[in-house]
């Protein structure tokens, strides 16, 4: 029975989590750029230190953190299809799902750990970070569940085992991403939590050593770190995943809200009505310092679902399952053990048929192939189509969203204003004053008389205003427009 059970458990959270990857698969406005440096690093045998795309003012060194997350990316895309994209989103995606119930079922082995509503909302928690086709830091949550994985096996007493896994990974994640620093941040968490259950420490400050020499060795060396502690100071002002998360709404972040409450609910259970006084001061630092993030940017709030869904296991099902065990008794009051047991069966079996029925949807009417929404303009296809059959070249005066897409496409016949790269090549003032032309405030025209453009692409429903301008101005001319976008030409 329980083997049949894993089964079945196991099955319906792939079938959960291959769907969900089709759900949404639409281009990320990031992949763009990635694939374009994993091309050149196929096509040349090299990375780059100085940007070769833009023609605005760039920073004097581009510090590429996620180069190496760019020729996988590209290898993924090129040798083995686009379709390759969505599968290594969702072997991202289970994987991080089967190491927290593997956390959960080391740490908890008297709570039950087939409860496929809860990683149901697990991993709608976690599949906000994964909502486009791929973006870098789907490796960061990968290796941050993975950490928090070996460490639980560390504090077992398996250090000696495991302790070479730690610089051994970090090599790649310092190559991948710049959330990196996630998982020092993890090390130092359990190093004050560890001191303050009264247990060695030793461990961890010797895996700290070890992983910081590790992070050095990348193709910026000390410069990556330079370019870390700036990128952790940018406000970002103007890029809606790093705002503080919004919490109104039905439907805003809504596993995140309930995992935030069951862990709150929890917590005051065990602490207040159960007097647990022997907390996992580890565990609690964890699900603090993730909520502190998540709350102050939204991009963070899927490092606070893998943390509470782990740490928060235990405090919200001794919760849940003390209801349960009361409403249990009630029911076997009034019924008799054989209908009880015929409502449990059809209970669970209700769900795992509508999850299943869900699935067999999803596959049927959703698309392997990644999705750019011509139909809603996400991506400026037609117009970067019409730009290439007129062998139009030169530089490219942009909007953000669309920098990156058109990079892809256009270069190297175009130069951008400016893509999805940001902080890693432009400086806050460039971002600025392409921000403020294509939004029609400040002194927005400034840009035109600074610099030379040699075409303009521009989204002309969501910058209304500057369009209407261009589309007025006796020094430019609309050579192409479409329902979502127009090209203009200098006259």
């Amino acid at each position: 029975m329980l083997n049949s059970r894993k089964i079945i458990f196991f099955g319906t959270l792939i079938f959960l989590a291959f769907s969900f990857c089709l759900i949404s698969n639409r281009a990320d406005l990031d992949l763009w750029h990635r694939l374009v440096v994993g091309c050149h690093f196929f096509n040349n045998g090299e990375i780059l230190y100085q940007d070769i795309y833009s023609y605005l003012p760039v920073k004097n060194i581009w510090v590429d953190h996620e180069w190496g997350s760019g020729i996988i990316l590209y290898a993924f895309y090129h040798f083995l299809g686009e379709k390759s994209l969505f599968l290594l989103k969702f072997l991202i995606l289970f994987s991080t799902l089967l190491l927290i119930w593997a956390l959960n079922k080391n740490r908890y082995p008297q709570l039950n750990h087939y409860r496929i509503i809860f990683y149901l909302i697990v991993m709608y928690g976690i599949f906000f970070g994964l909502k486009s086709t791929i973006r870098c830091h789907a490796f960061t949550y990968l290796f941050f569940t993975l950490w928090i994985y070996v460490l639980e096996k560390i504090r077992n007493g398996e250090y000696y085992r495991w302790f070479w896994f730690f610089p051994l990974t970090m090599l790649f994640w310092c190559n991948l991403h710049g959330g990196f620093v996630s998982g020092i941040g993890l090390i130092v968490i359990y190093i004050v939590g560890e001191f303050l259950n009264k247990k060695c420490i030793y461990p961890y400050l010797k895996i700290l050593f070890f992983i910081l020499l590790v992070t050095l060795i990348n193709p910026y060396g000390f410069s990556l770190w330079h370019f870390i502690i700036d990128a952790v100071s940018i406000p970002r002002k103007y890029i809606v995943e790093w705002a503080p998360i919004y919490f109104f709404g039905p439907f805003y972040y809504l596993s995140y809200k309930i995992i935030l409450m069951l862990t709150i609910a929890g917590l005051i259970n065990s602490i207040f009505i159960r007097k647990n006084r022997n907390l996992d001061k580890t565990g609690m630092l964890i699900i603090i310092v993730t909520l502190y993030l998540s709350l102050k940017h939204i991009r963070h709030t899927t490092f606070f679902v893998i943390a509470a869904s782990v740490f928060g296991y235990g405090y919200f099902f001794e919760l849940i399952d003390s209801f349960k065990s009361k409403i249990a008794i009630f029911f076997k009051k009034k019924i008799s053990s054989k209908v009880y047991g015929f409502l449990i069966l059809f209970y669970h079996s209700a769900i795992y048929a509508l999850l299943i029925l869900f699935c067999i949807s999803c596959l049927m009417t959703r698309s392997f192939s990644i999705d750019l929404q011509i139909e809603n303009g996400r991506f400026p296809v037609k117009a970067t189509n019409f730009i290439l059959q007129k062998k139009l070249s030169g530089n490219l005066l942009l909007p953000f969203d669309w920098g990156s897409y058109a990079l892809w496409h256009l270069y190297p016949y175009c130069r951008v204003s400016i893509d999805g790269r940001y902080e890693e090549v432009y400086p806050e003032s460039t971002f600025e004053e392409v921000y403020f032309f294509f939004n029609h405030i400040y002194n927005w025209k400034q840009i035109l008389k600074k610099y030379h453009h040699d075409i303009i692409l521009i989204d002309k429903k969501e910058y209304f205003r500057t369009y209407l301008y261009l589309y007025d101005s006796y020094e430019w001319e609309k050579i192409y427009e479409d329902e979502y976008a127009a090209v203009f030409l200098p006259v």
